[in-house]
């Protein structure tokens, strides 16, 4: 699981070459695919998206 987290980062800002190894890795071995649809699920769940926006309004400015 911790290889397809950090694939699931590396392709936000992946080259082709990048994305080339993913692809190997992800062909290598069943297992891989069920690790990044695992970890995919999770990166795109409301609780992620909830923590995502309460760090989000920590960020701005408070005005005044």
């Amino acid at each position: 699981m911790d290889q397809a987290l950090t694939w699931l980062i590396e392709l936000e800002i992946a080259d082709t070459a990048t994305h080339a190894r993913f692809l190997e890795w992800l062909e290598a071995d069943p297992s891989h695919r069920e690790a990044f649809a695992s970890a995919e699920a999770v990166w795109h769940s409301q609780p992620v998206f909830d923590a995502a926006a309460v760090l989000a309004a920590r960020k701005k400015p408070s005005a005044g």
